[in-house]
């Protein structure tokens, strides 16, 4: 065997031998890797909120004969408690007036936004109703809010 033939195997091997890692067999920090995804998940959660709560203040002011009159009060996005094992979809609640109101009415209307074709406000005949909606999303005992 020629002696360059032999050099460039020890090169080789020292190459292979600089490439390993100490920290390899050390193992991943479990808990910094699951800060990091819940993180992650937070500022997703938090992105998506806005984003939902754009829609529901650009639907609701749709329903205004005057659209620009649209005045927002109180409006918070929350994530009501999980239902057995699955998270219930983000909601959008809080109140709307303009000129003329929903409805004609010259007060502040509550209401409760899920999507574009679910959306719910506060009328005479249905305050119960509303009143039970808002129990189970924006009012419900573990709710958190997402966005204020």
């Amino acid at each position: 065997m020629s002696p360059l033939s032999l050099a460039g195997r020890s090169a080789v091997v020292l190459l292979i031998a600089g490439c390993a890692s100490p920290k390899a067999d050390a193992g991943v920090d479990s808990t910094a890797v699951a800060a990091a995804h819940a993180d992650s998940v937070a500022k997703a959660a938090v992105v998506e909120a806005a984003a939902l709560r754009d829609s529901a203040q650009a639907t609701l002011a749709t329903l205004l004969k005057n659209p620009a009159t649209a005045v927002f009060d109180s409006v918070v996005v929350m994530q009501p408690p999980a239902v057995g094992d699955r998270l219930p979809p983000m909601v959008v609640c809080g109140r709307i007036n303009g000129k003329p109101g929903i409805g004609g009415r010259s007060t502040p209307t509550r209401f409760v936004y899920q999507t574009k074709f679910a959306l719910f406000v506060e009328e005479a005949e249905n305050r119960q109703a509303f009143a039970d909606l808002v129990g189970r999303t924006c009012g419900a005992t573990g709710a958190r809010v997402v966005v204020p």
